[in-house]
């Protein structure tokens, strides 16, 4: 878990890092990678786009579930909507909450489904023990995705 926080420093680094902050689109499991001395880093820019401090950013086209993993991408990304870094934060609390749980986030639908459900405020249930969760963990799930 101790591992899991040091991506989420990878990742402020990117959204705080001036004059712009890197947005990466494109967070999930396969996309946080760990070198041999166990540090993580975060990988594939291939959808990174870059926040001008005073504005959010928005997809040219919608965003189709072949073009990434549809169960860690933000509602607003897949409703064309206007999108900050938030959209980051919402993938890994998707990401914290699959480890905890053992599961894809919303496993029993179809990988096209997902946005959806998203896009109607639905998030994916906890089935793990409360103890499970570190104090306080549940809720910032909750809270951020």
């Amino acid at each position: 878990m101790l591992r899991t926080f040091r991506g989420h420093t990878g990742m402020n680094y990117l959204h705080e890092n001036r004059p712009e902050a890197i947005i990466h689109c494109d967070l999930e499991p396969s996309n946080i990678l760990r070198d041999d001395s166990g540090h993580l880093k975060v990988a594939d820019f291939g959808f990174s786009k870059l926040l001008k401090v005073t504005s959010g950013v928005k997809e040219d086209r919608p965003m189709i579930c072949q073009d990434n993993s549809c169960r860690y991408v933000a509602p607003e990304v897949f409703k064309n909507e206007e999108y900050d870094t938030k959209v980051d934060v919402f993938s890994f609390a998707l990401i914290l909450q699959e480890m905890i749980e053992g599961c894809l986030p919303f496993y029993a639908k179809q990988e096209n489904e997902v946005p959806k459900v998203y896009a109607t405020k639905e998030r994916p249930p906890f089935r793990a023990p409360t103890k499970c969760y570190a104090h306080g963990l549940k809720e910032y799930v909750l809270h951020v995705s």
